[in-house]
Order: C-alpha cells, then structure tokens, then sequence
C-alpha cells in the first residue's frame, strides 16, 4: 500500500526531463535485452525510472531479465547502498550477468541512469545543503523527501551510453576482473555525469575568495603589492578578496530556472526557432572535459542563447565572462547569479586584480566547470570575426600548465541570426556616431527593440581544439617541465590557440537566406537585380555550397532560390518593383549599410569562388595553374583578414576543385588549356567577384600608398590612418554602402600581417620600409584587379 501511495504521489509532483532528447536514441534498444544500473539503491528515483522507461517505450526494469540460465525479477541493480552508504567493489548482480552473458553468447546492454532532484550544485558544507542532500552521508529519509518536494518539478533523468556486455567479454580476462573494473568505470561516468548536469559544488562568495587569495600567483602579487606601495599584507589580502568578490559568479539554481522560463518565453515571442547544429558533441565532450566554450561575438543575445540551450539540455549552466560594464543595478546582480563573471576593460597596471582574476580561472578549471568567454573581445559591429585576443587565452593556458586537475578543451560556436537586435545601433556605429554605455535607462530602452520579429537563431558547435594536443606539439616534455615559466612556449601555444578557434568558429557557419540575399544583392549595382538573374545567383551559392563546401561541418538553410526570395519578401529583407514589365528585386538603401553585416558572416565560404571570378574580370583567359597560383599569392592576406582553415598545401586542391564545378555549371569553358568565361556568365561573374573584391581592393590600396609614401617616412600608425581616409573618399566616390571598406582594424590587422611576414619592417626611428617583395605583390596584384579600380585607386594618390 505505502509503494503505491508512493508511486502515485511521486506520478503526480515530480516532472522529469529525460535526456538524450534524440528520439532515435531509442532505436538502439529495440529488440534488445536491456538491464539498467543506478548510482544508489533509493526507492523512488526507480520508480521515477520505471515511470520514464515506460513513457518513452523502453524495457521495463520491473519486466526482469533472462540470460540463459540466469533469471532476474529486476532488470536493475546499483552500485551502492543508501542506507549504509556502502559502495559495493563488484556488484553480486553485475557479476551473475557477465558469467551469463559468457555462457550464453546472447546480447545484453547496460545502461547506466543517472536521476537528480533538480539542477542546484551541492552547497560545500552548508547546513541548508546538508537538508537536501538526496545521496551521500548527509543522506537520509528526511532530507530526500524535502529534495523531491522542492525539486521535485526540475527532475533529471539522463540516460548514459549503453555498453554492450558480450562486446566487454572479448577481453577473455576473468570475470571477477571484469565486474571490478567495469564498476570503477561505472563510478566514474556517475561522477562526471552529476560534473556535467549539476557543475561542480558551489560554495559561499567568501569561502571562494579565501581560496583565491591562498594561490600562490596571488601570494606572490600580494608581497609585490606590500613591497611596490608600502601597504601592509593584511590591507593586500583584504584587496585580493574585494577583488575575487567582485570577480567571482554565485549561480544560484533558481535564479537560472526563473531565467530560463522568461527566455524562453521571450524566444518564442522573438524567433521562430533556435536550431542546434553537431549538439551531440556537447554531450559526448561535457562528461570527458573541461569545457571553454568560445563563441562568435556578435550581439548580448549569443550569451542568453548559449547559457539557455545548454541548460535546456539537460547540462550545467556555464560561467560566463561578462565585462564590468554589465554589472550595472537590476541586470548585474541577476546575471551573477546565473554564472556570470565579471572583468574590468583592462588590468593594465593592476597585478593585484589581474593575479586574482587569473586564479579565479584556475579554480574554475580545477572544479571543471564550464566556461565561456569570447576571445574577439567585443561584439563584432561589421559581421567579420575580430582577430582572437589573447587575454583570456593565456590565462587559461597558464592555469592549465600549472595544475591540470582535468583535460581542456576549446569549443567554437557560432551564432547565425537573421535579424540583429541591436542592429540599429550597430548601422548608427558604422555610420560613425559613437558607442553608447550600458546603463539601466539603455537596459529599459532596449526592451522597445523586442516587440519585433527576428526570425531563427542557428547555433553551430565546431570541432574541439584539445588544449594538451596544441601544447605538446610545440613542447613534447612539456609535462616534466615548469612549463608555464616558458613565456615563449605560452606565447605561441595562446597564438596558435587563438588562430585555431576563430578558423574553428568559421568552419561552423549555418547559411541563412538573408544573408545569401544579401551576398548576391549588395554585388549588384544599386542592390538590385531583377528575379531571374537572382534567381541564378542564388542557385550557383547553392550549389557551391553542396558540391565543393567549404567545411564539412557548414549547415545552409533548407531551401531552394525561389524559396530564399519569396522568404526574403515576407521576412521584410526585400523589396520588389516593376519596371517595364519586369519585376527588379531590390535593397532599400537604408537597409544595405546593416545588410553588409549578414553578408560578411559567410563571405569567407565564397572567398574562393569569389576570388577566381575576380581573375576573368580582369583576364580573358587564363590558365588552371595561373589561378592556383594568383590565389597562393593572395592567400595570405585573405586567410589574415577572413580566418580562414586552408593550409598551404591544401590551397592547390581547394582551387581545383573549385575550378571544376565552375565548368560543370558552365560558368567557364576549357579549351585548348585555356578557360574563358561561359557564354551570357559575364555579369554572372562579375556579381561573384563582389566577395573578395573589396579585401583586394584594401590590400592593393595599402601597398601603393606605402609606396607611393616611400620607404622610412611613415610609421605603422600613420599608414593605418591614411588607408582609412584614402579608403573612404574612394568609397564616397564608387557610392559604396559598405562601412567596413575603410575600417582602420581591417588595414591595422593587414599592415601587421605585412609586418609578421617580413615584407615590410620599421627602421630604428620606428618608420616603415620595405625591399622587393612589396613591388612583385604590387605587380601581381595588377593581374587581378580590373584596370578601372587600379585607374581609381591611382587617381586617388596621385
């Protein structure tokens, strides 16, 4: 009677989210003999259990087991015991089923279940912890009751991988052995399980800053700060600590279930959809790692999105790096608490903070917590990714070198929006009025900018970059070493680390239909086209985007190029008007300077393409190698600009296989060794070389200026500012709606390429200079570039 009574109260109070939520997870299990085994022996997580399993149509653990001789009433059995807290070496149950299984020869899968009353991590030594405690010493009847009935409605049940038990046996080593083994490894997926779903245990803001401040990078500072500003070390200490209180997130669970209702109540009313790509990932990396998930930076909402789908699936919420400039009243205390951590602008002449900051991310790395930050720094305003800074990333190493408690790893996202909410600011920025603080009146005036539609989010999870992989490529002894002492090893492995995540982050890019409107549209001449021709623009991204994709790990929205256009109209990113019996499809020009932005998030995948058609608007014919080897020359500087994943080796095949789908779409022809541009592809070709046109364009103008200047009469700083100007009345004069044309980042981060290359360098008064390679790259580039903008660019200089 009391089981039932249990079991139907249980029924009705506790609401369970089961993961995986991938229904074809379950068509492993179909016609397979399956026995669950369970953490502990507490009775109502197996009804919970029985409940699911029969929810979602999977065997029963009340239905038994039969393995040849062996008969079970159960199909379940556990690794310990609640009620003396005994963990059992090797379970008698797990033995009898291998020696089964042995005997038998039949199939068995084991399943391990992990079930948490809600998603709060443990509060270290906290009394009001100790009364919720559902597993563990503090356990007892009392505090699991009062665990089911305050946690009882945010239930996690979360099925593991199963293990195939006669693919086990294939070892042939005694089954003893065997059951010894496969419980430690059962031990330790439970344990990483509660990592991944709940975060490690939370303890109190005060107890956390007393452990920073015992790091030894903390001690250190701190007696550099006593002997620098002739303080005594108790004032040290005491600043150390109102710094890590100030540093450090306090997540507290109910905040981030409140959050959670309110986001996604505010998705659906903003989006039609957040849409996860390569998920599974997460999953997997999350119970192995420590996860640093870094993202594209590109609006406030790609931190609220990220926090919310991870916690959406079943997994703990991150800590997230948030600039001090968030910490403002209302948004600041609330975010905190949902995992935010919060960094000053700079650390610059502050060891003290930067030393407790760096501990804070050690101690996050030790727990192995998540972590999120977004190494561009800022929000991109352009739609280009910004060149990875490396603050954060070497910290992280550092941490990492000094003490690696659990493997790293980097994770890039990448966030596709349709529609931007700050959108209006960002044109108003490129426009050049200047950028607004974060304040609470800012904070209450963004709430006017959600009452409209967004369309979808895509979020795309990229291939992880394993942090001990990178390291030991540069120092294979790293690990007998004092490796964080070796500045030089921390400088490349944070270069390469940094150059690695925003390739990775393009190699993840989802391909909406604004931005292929956009990308086809802004080439046009006054953004605008009539529908056939776009029609045939559309279809030929398509197909390069199917036949030769950039990445294998690139996602595209799921329609063809009437499709795009008709949701283009509706979506409200398009206009239409007849003209004498034709209909032209247009941009309006008050939309094209933020069109600009959708555009440049996919224009590396077209870089290519794009490069080779701007080689026939200059050339009437050409040769394969020709082009392979213009697209060597420029490589480089695209590859700087555009984050590109291509190595040297891989540039000939890429191009070829390029060159090829050209030909099969008949956009070119071969004849004799020759390719010629494809009868009526003219104009086709030349909307295709609007992609790279400009970043060409750019470079060109920057090494004739410098020549033109001469060698030793400027300095780095002054050929940024001159590129940015020239740029810019170039712009005016060709009525360009592309701000980011004369960007100064965009020439600061190609003078530095330059420099990094060795083409150019600074004489001993600080003034650049430069030898022959400048006037061959001046001299090939009038091989690509159409004489109308080599006249243009000349014209402006002269």
């Amino acid at each position: 009677m009391s089981s039932f009574f249990l079991r139907w109260i249980l029924s009705f109070w506790v609401k369970v989210k089961v993961l995986p939520k991938d229904a074809s997870w379950l068509e492993v299990f179909k016609g397979k003999k399956v026995c669950y085994v369970t953490r502990s022996d507490v009775f109502s997580k197996h009804i919970v259990l029985e409940q699911v399993c029969r929810d979602v149509s999977m065997p029963l653990p009340s239905g038994g087991l039969q393995v040849g001789a062996l008969t079970k009433p159960a199909a379940i059995f556990t690794l310990g015991r609640i009620k003396d807290h005994y963990a059992d070496p090797a379970p008698v149950y797990l033995t009898q089923l291998l020696d089964a299984v042995k005997v038998s020869g039949e199939g068995v899968l084991l399943v391990p279940v992990s079930i948490f009353w809600g998603r709060g991590p443990k509060k270290s030594e906290s009394m009001l912890g100790a009364l919720f405690a559902d597993e563990g010493s503090n356990s007892n009847i009392f505090s699991r009751f009062l665990s089911i009935l305050f946690n009882g409605r945010q239930t996690v049940l979360r099925f593991g991988d199963p293990v195939s038990l006669k693919d086990y046996l294939e070892s042939k080593q005694e089954t003893q052995f065997l059951t010894r083994k496969l419980t430690r490894v059962l031990r330790v997926h439970f344990a990483r399980t509660r990592l991944a779903t709940v975060g490690p245990d939370q303890p109190s803001p005060k107890k956390i800053a007393n452990k920073i401040i015992k790091a030894d990078i903390v001690q250190q500072a701190i007696g550099r700060e006593v002997s620098r500003k002739k303080v005594s070390r108790a004032e040290a200490e005491k600043q150390a600590k109102v710094y890590a209180l100030e540093i450090a997130a306090v997540i507290n669970i109910r905040a981030a279930i409140v959050l959670e209702k309110i986001l996604g109540r505010l998705w659906n009313k903003l989006y039609d959809g957040i849409v996860l790509h390569h998920f599974s990932r997460v999953e997997r990396l999350s119970r192995e790692h420590q996860i640093v998930y870094v993202p594209s930076h590109q609006s406030h909402m790609d931190y609220l999105v990220l926090s919310y789908v991870l916690f959406n699936r079943g997994l703990a919420p991150p800590h997230v790096a948030a600039g001090i400039n968030l910490n403002i009243p209302i948004a600041g205390p609330w975010i905190r608490r949902c995992g935010a951590f919060f960094l000053r602008r700079t650390f610059k002449g502050n060891i003290l903070y930067g030393a407790v900051f760096e501990a804070y991310m050690g101690y996050l790395a030790n727990k192995g917590a998540a972590v999120e930050y977004f190494v561009e720094g800022g929000r991109s305003r352009t739609g280009r990714k910004l060149k990875a800074k490396p603050g954060l990333l070497a910290m992280s190493v550092r941490s990492y070198l000094r003490e690696r408690k659990r493997s790293a790893v980097f994770l890039p996202v990448n966030f596709s929006y349709e529609k931007l909410v700050e959108g209006e600011t960002y044109a108003n920025e490129l426009s050049g009025k200047p950028k607004k603080s974060e304040s609470v009146k800012g904070l209450l005036r963004s709430f006017k900018a959600l009452k409209g539609h967004f369309g979808q989010v895509h979020v795309n999870f990229g291939s992880p970059i394993h942090l001990d992989q990178l390291i030991e490529a540069e120092c294979p002894s790293w690990r007998n070493e004092n490796a964080v002492a070796n500045k030089k090893l921390v400088t490349t492995v944070v270069n390469n680390l940094g150059e690695k995540i925003m390739s990775g982050i393009n190699e993840v890019t989802h391909v909406n239909a604004v931005a292929l409107l956009a990308m086809t549209l802004l080439n046009a001449p006054d953004q605008k086209m009539d529908e056939e021709m776009l029609n045939k623009q559309l279809e030929i991204y398509l197909t390069l985007l199917e036949a030769v994709p950039y990445s294998n790990n690139v996602t595209r929205v799921d329609l063809n190029a009437a499709d795009i256009v008709s949701y283009g109209e509706e979506f409200g990113a398009l206009k239409r008007q007849s003209s004498e019996g034709v209909d032209q499809l247009f941009i309006e020009s008050g939309d094209a300077v933020l069109m600009t932005y959708f555009r440049n998030n996919i224009i590396h995948l077209f870089a290519l393409p794009s490069f080779i058609a701007c080689c026939f608007v200059s050339n009437e014919s050409v040769t394969k190698k020709q082009l392979v080897r213009w697209f060597r020359l420029v490589y480089p500087f695209l590859k700087s600009e555009l984050s590109m994943r291509w190595g040297n080796r891989q540039l000939a095949s890429a191009a070829n296989k390029v060159i090829t789908n050209f030909i099969d779409q008949g956009l070119i022809v071969e004849s004799k060794g020759l390719l010629r541009v494809g009868r009526g592809n003219q104009e086709v070709m030349d909307g295709l070389s609007g992609g790279v046109s400009l970043s060409l364009e750019r470079f060109y103008l920057t090494v004739l200026i410098l020549q033109h200047e001469g060698g030793g009469n400027l300095t780095r700083f002054e050929l940024e500012k001159i590129c940015a100007n020239t740029a810019e009345k170039l712009s005016e004069i060709k009525g360009l709606n592309s701000p980011e044309f004369f960007d100064k980042t965009l020439f600061k981060g190609f003078i530095e390429m330059l420099h990094n290359e060795n083409i150019i360098w600074a004489n001993d008064k600080g003034k650049l200079t430069y030898g022959d390679v400048l006037e061959s790259i001046i001299n090939d580039a009038g091989l690509v570039m159409s004489q109308q903008v080599r006249s243009n660019v000349r014209e402006m200089l002269d």
